[in-house]
């Protein structure tokens, strides 16, 4: 079953639970207490598990969630789970520590189930299926979410039933409101008259906050405010300081949205006495700083305002320097651009537009520069990638080795070491994994007024920097040339600039028609037109760096009436402003040496149109140009044809590509097999491909569909198959951002190398090679040859 599976049968089996739980009552009168419930003192029966009324299949579940835990025999008692419940996995909760709660909870839930103590089981499982949540792993929160929900169900008692209902609504806020609504219905019933009243006042922002959703802020706020009232009425235990402040937030949010700043900034200063020193350095104690600097904005007090904003930020990156790994820090950007949104146009408001700049600037591709930074990457990510390639190499080793068929057995003997082998390597898998995230990264320092100034000391006169703030609300951009620095707001709003993107790049995959004329000439009415209004006509060169859905269509396709901006102008993209500061290197000499991989020998997956690309630029190269065709367009020989190298190259690859957007570092450009095998094509993914030393190379040229694009869940970084180019020491890559023909993308490269080798600029040729196709009847239109974005990130 694929994860998209499961998560649409989850999904499907909560939305059946929630309709039949509203429908129907099944509140009972027994009411059982909170706290798990101790068996009393003696010796541990091993075989008590069986005493409990479940199903088979549910304590395999728990005994998956429980294997390779071990108790120490003087701990395995229901006080030492108490214990670890109170004393350690609630406050590792309080301060972001989720993994090590997760690995405290399967302790608890370990010894719990040893003791047959249900009440023990479906805490544990209840608070793992929030940790998981917290920690943004959806899909295993629901599945542990419902375990708890039958130990509820077991237990007949409603005030369980209630914290569990509470948390299938909030990890369903996002992916389905109605549904969400449903089960806070469900849990205020079940907790409005128990003593959870923690619990009851965690219902009621949920609650509230589907209700502004569903357009309905009168009942919104009421409850708003209730939770505030009640959530005062509570204790200073860890999670109750956590539901306060979350209260807090809440209710502030909806005051401010009132215009009522005034009682929301009371609220807030209240909520910051709920943290303690050690939990300041959290998302959440961000969240209020956050509140306290909009209000403040709102009411014209700068000073104030000012040094909110400056806290908030100072924290938010504190939070993300104990983030464990750089996903975890990706997504704690994201979750936080709309605040660094705002921080920028506070900035512009009230200060110095390079500081502005720099402060988006530093926030756009943050974990690249992380990993630049960062020495030990290169080596987790070797660990990693061997991992990977023993694993395969098992498996086909595995399914090669002869059998005998005459042993009786013999199949279902095969078949169960085969899922041996596959839990094996999945443990190892995680294992590892959590081993390489554990380990911290050094991030390097923001930008600041003075780089800006750097980078525009550095701009040639003919040249124009722009960076994109792409948010909710609206788009603007700043724009920054020798005649010094502007902050332009576009004419766009930023929902329906987000339409007309998607809608021009639809439009742009189909050839057969012109409906990518509209959307192109809306956004750059939108986009471009207030941008060149202001800039010299001596510009020839726009330098970028995209935000949001930007990153995913060509500014080159955008159009002036019937031209497109291909036609007057060259573009360079990049990750952030802070790759700008080389741009004398775009109109350097092109390079005279050269790799070609072209065609790889899969079967049925040929490219004879690549095998003409690779041999042009032998016939343009000669010797200087190292050809890897067919079978020899392997990872290995590929590899040490990179590292073999002596001279500053270009690197070509004409193979087929794949690009995962759920799991960007994993897309892959797919190669001959090492072994001979036509049948199996050799994937060299993002992660293997950042191993590679490529110092060297000053160009690649990928022919390999969707190979420019980059994880549209991190909009403002850039994981994907050119992050590991970069990280692996190229200077710039051009590739395309969708799927390409190929007879049109061997013409395309056949005119980019062509101008290449006549020492014509790589941002040059490639206007060139655009232009070229533009002019002739098969392929003017811009799928053929808008696809290829020239991207740079040279430090």
């Amino acid at each position: 079953m694929t994860r998209q599976t499961r998560s649409l049968l989850l999904l499907f089996v909560l939305i059946a639970l929630g309709i039949y739980y509203v429908q129907e009552s099944r509140v009972t009168s027994e009411v059982q207490s909170r706290p798990i419930v101790s068996a009393g003192p003696g010796p541990v029966v091993v075989d008590q598990p069986a005493s409990l009324e479940l199903d088979d299949a549910f304590k395999a579940n728990i005994l998956h969630y429980i294997d390779g835990v071990s108790v120490v025999p003087a701990e395995d008692n229901i006080a030492h789970a108490i214990q670890l419940d109170h004393a350690v996995g609630r406050p590792q909760i309080s301060r972001g520590e989720y993994r090590e709660a997760y690995r405290t909870y399967q302790q608890v839930l370990a010894i719990s189930y040893r003791h047959a103590n249900l009440m023990g089981i479906g805490i544990a499982l209840t608070i793992m299926a929030d940790v998981a949540h917290r920690a943004k792993n959806l899909d295993e929160a629901l599945l542990t979410a419902l375990l708890a929900y039958k130990v509820a169900e077991q237990m007949k008692s409603p005030e369980e039933m209630g914290v569990v209902e509470l948390l299938f609504a909030r990890m369903l806020h996002d992916r389905d409101p109605g549904v969400s609504v449903m089960w806070l219905l469900r849990a205020r019933e079940h907790l409005q008259a128990s003593r959870y009243r923690e619990d009851y006042v965690r219902a009621l922002p949920s609650l509230a906050g589907s209700l502004t959703h569903l357009g309905d802020h009168e009942g919104a706020t009421k409850l708003y405010a209730e939770a505030w009232e009640e959530s005062q009425r509570l204790g200073n235990e860890p999670t109750h300081q956590w539901t306060k402040s979350e209260a807090a937030n809440g209710y502030a949010t909806d005051l401010a949205r009132a215009d009522r700043h005034e009682q929301a900034i009371a609220v807030l200063q209240r909520a910051q006495t709920f943290f303690t020193p050690s939990e300041k350095p959290t998302d959440r104690y961000t969240g209020v700083l956050r509140r306290l600097a909009y209000s403040y904005a709102a009411l014209k007090n700068t000073e104030e305002a000012g040094r909110y904003y400056h806290s908030a930020y100072a924290n938010y990156e504190l939070t993300r320097a104990n983030e464990p790994g750089e996903d975890a820090k990706a997504r704690l950007d994201t979750e936080h651009a709309e605040f660094i949104n705002d921080f920028v146009r506070y900035s512009v408001r009230t200060g110095s537009l390079a500081a502005s700049l720099a402060l988006l600037e530093s926030n756009k591709a943050r974990t690249l520069q992380d990993i630049f930074e960062d020495p030990s990457y290169k080596q987790r990510q070797e660990e990693w990638t061997a991992m990977e390639r023993r694993q395969a190499k098992e498996g086909i080793e595995f399914w090669e080795r002869p059998g005998d068929d005459l042993l009786p057995m013999a199949g279902a003997d095969r078949t169960r070491d085969y899922t041996e082998m596959s839990r094996r390597h999945d443990h190892e898998r995680r294992q590892l994994q959590v081993t390489l995230q554990l380990k911290e990264l050094v991030a390097m320092g923001s930008l600041s007024a003075e780089h800006i100034g750097e980078i525009q000391r550095g701009i040639p006169t003919d040249t124009a920097l722009i960076s994109f703030l792409f948010s909710h609300e609206e788009v603007s951009a700043f724009v920054l040339s020798k005649a010094g620095i502007r902050h332009i707001p576009l004419l766009a709003d930023g929902e329906e600039c987000r339409r007309m993107i998607q809608q021009l790049r639809l439009t742009l995959t189909n050839p057969h028609n012109d409906l990518y004329r509209e959307p192109a000439q809306w956004l750059f009415a939108h986009l471009l037109q207030p941008i060149v209004k202001v800039i010299p006509n001596t510009i020839k060169t726009l330098v970028y760096s995209p935000d949001g859905l930007l990153s995913r269509i060509p500014l080159e396709a955008l159009m002036d009436g019937g031209h497109f901006v291909a036609e007057s102008y060259e573009i360079y993209r990049v990750p952030s402003l802070r790759y700008a500061t080389a741009l004398h290197t775009l109109k350097a000499r092109p390079v005279q040496y050269g790799i070609a991989c072209v065609d790889p020998d899969i079967s049925g997956a040929r490219l004879p149109f690549q095998q003409e690309t690779g041999d042009l630029l032998r016939q343009l190269y000669g010797a200087h140009v190292t050809a890897l065709v067919g079978k020899e367009c392997s990872e290995s020989r590929l590899v040490q044809a990179i590292q073999g190298t002596r001279h500053p190259s270009f690197l070509h690859i004409g193979a087929h590509g794949t690009f995962y957007p759920a799991r960007a570092m994993e897309s892959a450009i797919w190669l001959s097999s090492e072994n001979g095998h036509r049948v199996r094509a050799q994937n060299w993914n993002a992660n293997a491909i950042a191993t590679v030393a490529m110092s060297e190379v000053e160009l690649v040229t990928l022919s390999s569909c969707e190979t420019g694009l980059t994880d549209p869940a991190v909009p403002r970084d850039v994981f994907g198959l050119e992050r590991a180019f970069f990280f692996a020491g190229a200077k710039t890559v051009v590739a395309p951002l969708w799927a390409v023909n190929d007879r049109a993308t061997a013409e395309f490269m056949s005119v980019f190398h062509k101008a290449y080798h006549r020492n014509i600029p790589a941002i040059s040729a490639l206007k060139h090679a655009q232009r070229t196709l533009l002019q002739t009847r098969a392929h003017r239109h811009p799928f053929y040859w808008a696809a290829f974005v020239f991207t740079g990130a040279a430090r």
